[in-house]
């Protein structure tokens, strides 16, 4: 049998490979292996005894691969048929692309909308897999700051209000709130059978809105076990005011959204408080 090389990359094989694993259909799998079988060096007539089939039949699937790619390769759906999806393979694939679909069912319903094919929420999971879309966990990218707006804002406001608290002129503090889960954190033991541990749901929360004094570092606190909104903001304000107001009080926070709304900062401006907010985290456009 004449011989022949296709030239097929290391990211190519891997994704064949991903390919091979969740396609449904056997004969697809069967082409998949004999292209990746090439890529590795082994001769057609092997790749032919090994498959079971003609000599003419992996050449068919070389010529396949070498005319029209990875898509070539899967023609076949369960049942023998040729997929009604197939020609729409790389549209899916850009649209999941620019806006991943949660789960199989939303994947289905945008499929529908863009070609008009309806597939179970099963066949919809085999065609993402095998277009290499994998069910992964969505991971932040942190907020990119502004240096220059920050150290403006460290030497013109935060500095001097500091001088001014240290001499005994301003009550100055910085605030956060931290939430801690009702609940065990199971780790790993070496044990003969599992061991269970009594541990409340993990549902309910012990929330802290803290204020440290830049100064002194005593801390004043306001908790709860709901949740920490404006309300619980304001009564930190009122202890705040009660404890320390024989001078002006200046609270440095961050730009959370129940911080920062109409009612805090009237409260704030009742009380006589001040309050002095971070720069803001750039967003980042992706």
């Amino acid at each position: 049998m004449p011989q022949f090389r296709l030239q097929i990359s290391e990211k190519m094989i891997s994704q064949l490979r991903e390919f091979r694993k969740h396609h449904p259909h056997p004969r697809v799998r069967q082409k998949i292996d004999a292209v990746l079988m090439h890529a590795l060096d082994f001769a057609q007539d092997d790749i032919a005894r090994f498959l079971g089939v003609t000599d003419t039949t992996v050449r068919s699937y070389m010529r396949e691969y070498a005319e029209g790619g990875p898509d070539a390769l899967l023609q076949f759906e369960v049942g023998g048929s040729v997929s009604k999806l197939t020609p729409y393979r790389t549209s899916i694939q850009e649209e999941f692309k620019r806006r991943p679909p949660a789960n199989p069912r939303e994947a289905g319903q945008r499929i529908e909308a863009l070609t008009g094919v309806r597939r179970s929420p099963t066949k919809v999971r085999a065609l993402m897999k095998s277009l290499g879309l994998k069910y992964r966990k969505v991971a932040p990218i942190p907020g990119k700051a502004n240096p220059a707006v920050q150290e403006a804002f460290l030497t013109e406001q935060l500095d001097p209000l500091l001088q001014q608290a240290i001499a005994g002129r301003y009550h100055v503090f910085f605030i956060d709130a931290a939430h801690f889960v009702m609940g065990a954190f199971l780790g790993y033991l070496w044990c003969l059978t599992r061991i269970f541990v009594p541990t409340p749901s993990g549902r309910e929360r012990f929330n802290v809105l803290g204020a440290v004094h830049a100064v002194t570092q005593k801390v004043v606190t306001f908790t709860n076990t709901g949740y920490i909104n404006s309300q619980s903001v304001v009564a930190l304000w009122q202890k705040l005011a009660q404890q320390f107001g024989n001078l002006s009080i200046t609270i440095v926070l961050d730009n959370a959204r129940y911080q920062r709304n109409a009612f805090v900062l009237e409260e704030a401006a009742k009380l006589h408080i001040q309050l002095l907010f971070l720069p803001p985290i750039r967003r980042i456009s992706i």
